[in-house]
């Protein structure tokens, strides 16, 4: 390790420099899991403290004591893959391209390896390609790129929602608001949240790594960029099959798609198709320009299904790398 910095384990009580750091770096740069707020940081690594897979953070102190550099990784919750874990790496602005960002990747290799660890995934920009190009020097391979794809609203004409739920209906399938869902179904919560909880499994990068009923309902609900009304849920005879629901931008006349999803026992049977019309005419009937959502290059049926509902791929996006241990 070079002279001039020492990578160790960090301490609870730099989670401020570390949000600090994580802070400083450009917007266009961050990736998901990378938190610039002290809050935001400490409930992240309190949720995973939570489940079995709690976080282990290294920085990188230079020879004043300054923070320069982090890096996380925890074992992935979200996916029935053994012993795979999430990482991110950050450097100080003022201390890139001195090999900080390379030694931490390392440490973090080895320390997941340590916990038995079996394969470690990175992300990066698309558009920062010198980092790409240095993960696959150093023996990551991409295994699928994640893109914001959009649909602008007042340009494209809307396939019908009528015929679409006809179907779904004469196969004995209700898509409900959450509203009414809330309404007339007292176990409403418990039934989301495990329906959320499996579709993540298929899902390479959810929303969050962990999420309590609680936290569901406040994401869903009650957040002030929460759109209930635009939250469409399949039910088949009380189960809960399928989901999508929104998030309205707070500058702009957009909505954020959050999840799209069916069961894989009611797969191919046009549920998906109906839920995101749903979401689609409840924006134009409520004055939203257009939709984004994101998309993972490996999910082909959604990317199919995208495109025949007009959505376009938007330039850039995330390359998600990984390596064996």
């Amino acid at each position: 390790m070079p002279a001039f910095f020492t990578i160790r384990p960090a301490h609870a009580e730099e989670s401020g420099a570390i949000a600090d750091l994580v802070g400083r770096a450009p917007a266009a740069e961050l990736c998901d899991f990378e938190y610039g707020s002290v809050a935001d940081l400490i409930a992240f690594d309190q949720s995973l403290a939570e489940t079995d897979a709690p976080i282990s953070r290294l920085v990188a102190i230079d020879s004043s004591g300054a923070l320069i550099g982090t890096a996380f990784a925890f074992r992935v919750p979200w996916t029935a893959r053994e012993q795979h874990y999430w990482s991110g790496v950050r450097v100080d602005l003022s201390a890139r391209c001195r090999g900080i960002g390379q030694e931490l990747f390392r440490c973090l290799a080895d320390q997941v390896c340590n916990a038995g660890g079996r394969t470690l995934a990175i992300e990066t920009r698309v558009s920062n390609a010198a980092l790409v190009a240095i993960c696959l020097r150093h023996g990551l391979v991409e295994v699928y790129r994640s893109t914001e794809w959009r649909i602008d609203l007042r340009s494209v004409e809307l396939q019908p929602l009528g015929p679409i739920w006809e179907q779904v209906q004469a196969q004995g399938i209700d898509i409900k608001t959450l509203p009414e869902l809330q309404r007339h179904d007292p176990e409403w919560l418990a039934k989301l949240h495990q329906l959320y909880i499996t579709l993540a499994r298929d899902v390479p990068i959810p929303e969050r790594a962990t999420i309590t009923p609680a936290q569901l309902a406040e994401f869903v609900s009650e957040l002030p960029i929460s759109l209930p009304a635009a939250c469409f849920v399949a039910v088949d005879a009380g189960r809960y099959v399928g989901v999508s629901f929104m998030h309205q931008g707070l500058a702009e006349p957009i909505l954020y798609q959050k999840l799209t999803g069916v069961l894989a026992d009611h797969r191919g049977h046009g549920i998906a198709l109906a839920l995101k019309l749903a979401t689609l005419h409840y924006a134009r009937a409520h004055g939203f320009e257009q939709i984004s959502t994101w998309i993972e290059s490996n999910n082909l049926a959604m990317l199919k299904l995208s495109r025949k509902l007009g959505f376009s791929e938007q330039p850039g996006g995330i390359a998600v790398l990984e390596m064996n241990l």
